[in-house]
């Protein structure tokens, strides 16, 4: 089935996708669960938009792109959540993934951390309420999701993609002239507009209103009526008046874009920049082990703690498969070869196609060029500068194999070219250690 979804031709551009992380314009079709007891309840579709602090939501997400479709596991954690409860959520999307066949993107999302496309899913209708039900551990008897008849949510958003309205403490000290309050009591629904607010998010704010009514009525501040102030627990009080810049689309061109390789193959986990990286740079991640896949998002979580860039430690995390890679992760790369990977096969699935195909001379062929480099002892090659390995063949000195040129690098100055030991080098396919040679200019 192919799911049909209107989509804002800007974000057709990988470049502009990667700078919004907008794939699409959120009209895609999606599946929302809460997880209770630590387990994932289908959510109901008039709840869709609404959230609980207290809780984690697992979103599954499906859109269309060159009439195929991708998808999306959101895992949203609440600021209030306990610790079991973000693993769940976490293992529930996992677990979503498998159904899938491991076919989606995922992606960890924290309160006020949400991404544009996150929010551009409910069309300005994102409200995130206090409390929730709690699963957690600590907290196994307790419920407390009810929403008070009165209470006051405040707007941020310039328009259904980035909207976004969170309840505040029900005091007049929560306002602020920058922003728009949305008020709901039992009989009324009030906009209080700031000084500093402009038209969109007042329409913003209306659009927050609209579930309960469509005439909200519209309080400008310093035009109150002294009724107002009444259901705000103490009343009239003091509130933040300065003016804030305006908010801006979020583009995340201000921090540099940087490649690591995660790998135990020399059985320590480690992370190994690649620098002036493209597609090819990728590692086969089909032959990447379940050790790797598991500690991936722990080392990006570690990363962002250390970041020299100073991004915030609960950004979203995106966790992407090979040949399945979404437009806001493909535009970072230039131009991307969408049927680059068909052309790829590891020598292991190669070498076992060969098998059965009965095939043993061709077969025989791949294990010997396979073998050719591990046959070179690189302890007793002898050794020459980098600056003499990258000459023309001609130049070269004798004894130096023009095709095996790296192992006549000294430890160090391998470790410097190729950001990895040479063990680590010799684990990766054969075509992955030529790329990596042509980035080296030893190829």
């Amino acid at each position: 089935k192919i799911v049909s979804t209107q989509f804002d031709a800007s974000t057709m551009n990988p470049q502009i996708a990667s700078k919004t992380q907008m794939p699409d314009d959120g009209t895609g079709e999606k599946e929302i669960y809460r997880m209770e007891d630590f387990r994932m309840i289908v959510y109901p579709k008039n709840m869709y938009g609404t959230f609980f602090s207290g809780d984690s939501f697992v979103i599954q997400y499906t859109y269309q792109h060159d009439m195929k479709n991708y998808t999306l596991i959101y895992y949203w954690l609440g600021q209030h959540c306990t610790q079991d409860e973000q693993g769940a959520a976490a293992l529930g999307a996992i677990e979503l993934d498998k159904k899938l066949d491991g076919t989606a993107t995922i992606i960890r999302v924290v309160q006020d951390k949400e991404p544009t496309h996150f929010m551009a899913m409910f069309h300005g209708h994102m409200i995130v309420f206090k409390h929730g039900k709690r699963s957690g551990f600590r907290n196994l008897q307790e419920d407390n999701e009810n929403i008070d008849d009165t209470y006051l949510l405040q707007v941020r958003g310039l328009s259904k993609y980035d909207t976004k309205a969170v309840q505040v403490d029900l005091r007049a000290s929560s306002l602020n002239s920058s922003d728009c309050f949305v008020l709901f009591t039992k009989t009324n629904v009030y906009i209080w507009c700031g000084k500093g607010s402009t038209g969109d998010e007042r329409e913003m704010s209306k659009i927050v209103a609209r579930p309960r009514t469509t005439d909200p009525i519209m309080v400008f501040e310093g035009q109150e009526k002294d009724d107002f102030w009444n259901y705000f627990n103490g009343g009239k009080d003091v509130y933040p008046s300065e003016k804030r810049f305006q908010q801006q689309p979020q583009i995340f061109e201000n921090y540099p874009i940087r490649l690591y390789e995660i790998s135990n193959a020399n059985g320590k986990m480690t992370a190994i920049e690649i620098p002036n990286f493209t597609q090819k740079s990728l590692y086969d991640n089909t032959d990447s082990n379940k050790t790797e896949k598991r500690n991936a998002e722990k080392i990006a979580i570690d990363y962002l703690k250390t970041d020299p860039s100073h991004r915030d430690p609960d950004i979203p995390i995106i966790k992407t498969k090979q040949s399945l890679e979404p437009l806001h992760f493909t535009g970072f790369f230039g131009y991307w070869d969408r049927e680059f990977w068909n052309t790829k096969s590891s020598y292991e699935a190669t070498k076992t196609k060969l098998h059965s195909e009965n095939n043993p001379d061709v077969c025989a062929e791949l294990v010997r060029e396979k073998t050719k480099l591990n046959n070179i002892n690189p302890l007793t090659a002898k050794k020459y500068s980098y600056d003499i390995l990258i000459k023309s063949v001609e130049e070269l000195p004798e004894d130096v194999n023009p095709e095996f040129r790296e192992v006549h690098l000294n430890n160090d100055e391998f470790q410097k070219v190729f950001k990895m030991s040479f063990k680590d080098y010799m684990s990766k396919p054969l075509w992955r250690q030529k790329e990596l040679k042509k980035l080296a200019k030893l190829f």
